[in-house]
């Protein structure tokens, strides 16, 4: 299987790609596609990466190596320490190379893709309080979406008994691109406000890899964040 598909898609000379195949015997295979847009080839002939087993059509080449990078990006994340602070260079450049590899799956113009949910950071090169870190703690980050424009970004210690909360506007600039423009922040103890306050700045944010659960970005420094469920009452307020 894994050299027919290495066949067929070397064919149509355009990018370089890199998949991952399994063989018969389990074995996972890197398959190095020189000059190759695996897409355009997947695209280019259907009834070539797709075979149909009792009626139901089975994942192609490009479905499975996908899966297999974020897999594996993943769990490189979940192996780092808590949203990566603290993360050796090894772990870091190990998070970067799988990020770079899985870019190029990425669809046209991640920016606007509908967003909509709680998303949870699980890894960040940063070393900033957007990582989560306060102090000795490092608390469990989200990110809600309220709307087509507006999230709240919050960090909770404690088990949600401090919630710090960040409201931020998002426009599209591009098809990678988006500003992000911070508008209030406010802290919260036992679910009681205690504090809040107008602020400003702004930010570009560029999107390297977005699915439905899945997101991964510059800010500059890199973020990766998975879907973990819809958006409740308490979430979409500062």
């Amino acid at each position: 299987c894994a050299p027919m598909a290495a066949v067929l898609l070397a064919i149509i000379p355009v990018g370089t790609v890199t998949l991952r195949l399994n063989t018969a015997s389990g074995q996972r295979v890197p398959v190095v596609l020189s000059h190759v847009c695996a897409c355009h080839a997947i695209n280019s002939h259907p009834s070539s990466m797709m075979a149909r087993r009792g009626g139901r059509p089975r994942l192609s080449v490009m479905d499975a190596s996908v899966s297999a990078t974020r897999a594996e990006l993943l769990a490189r994340c979940s192996a780092a320490p808590p949203n990566g602070v603290g993360a050796s260079l090894e772990e870091d450049n190990a998070v970067h190379a799988i990020v770079t590899e899985l870019e190029v799956f990425c669809r046209p113009e991640p920016t606007r893709m509908p967003l909509s949910g709680v998303w949870q950071l699980v890894y960040t090169s940063s070393t900033g309080g957007s990582s989560g870190k306060v102090g000795p703690f490092v608390g469990r980050v989200t990110q809600t979406m309220v709307d087509d424009s507006i999230f709240i970004n919050a960090v909770e210690f404690f088990g949600g008994a401090v919630r710090l909360a960040l409201e931020a506007e998002r426009k599209v600039l591009d098809s990678k691109r988006i500003r992000v423009t911070f508008r209030e922040t406010a802290v919260s103890v036992f679910g009681r406000r205690v504090f809040r306050k107008a602020i400003k700045g702004s930010g570009v944010w560029v999107q390297r890899y977005v699915d439905e659960g899945l997101r991964v970005m510059d800010t500059p420094s890199l973020f990766v964040l998975r879907k973990v469920g819809d958006v409740n009452d308490s979430s979409m307020s500062v």
